[in-house]
């Protein structure tokens, strides 16, 4: 049976489990993914758990992992547009490369991403003179 949905539990960010998802424990990573982490690390972690993030919906834990959002991306067959809805832009060109604050970069390396739309972005990094850290190509 395919799961629709899960919580791939990484922090214990919702612990009285409002949804009543499956839970895959994997607090073991958590701390080392949080906020960013070395392309082995996140290689190793997507090996780990490439099934559970092809579920059609994972709640992974608190914002400090959005990152992995491009691993689930991966997967996705056709091309695509991402909207991100996010008060930053996660397009920042500087180290580390897998980072809340780089994701988008990854996944515009993916061939069937076409554009990645950011809504909601308000904040100063997207304004002089900030932006010179971010993805104009983008």
């Amino acid at each position: 049976m395919e799961l629709r949905a899960l919580h791939l539990n990484l922090d214990d960010a919702w612990q009285d489990e409002p949804l009543r998802l499956p839970i895959v424990n994997a607090r073991e990573w958590g701390p080392q993914l949080r906020f960013s982490a070395p392309p082995r690390l996140i290689e190793r972690f997507y090996r780990d758990h490439e099934a559970h993030m092809a579920a059609p919906f994972v709640l992974y834990g608190s914002g400090d992992f959005h990152h992995l959002t491009a691993l689930r991306l991966r997967r996705i067959p056709g091309p695509m547009v991402l909207v991100s809805f996010d008060n930053h832009p996660d397009w920042d060109v500087r180290p580390p490369k897998w980072a809340c604050g780089a994701w988008v970069n990854r996944v515009l390396e993916f061939p069937h991403i076409k554009h990645v739309a950011v809504w909601g972005c308000g904040n100063f990094e997207c304004w002089w003179p900030h932006q010179i850290f971010g993805n104009r190509r983008a």
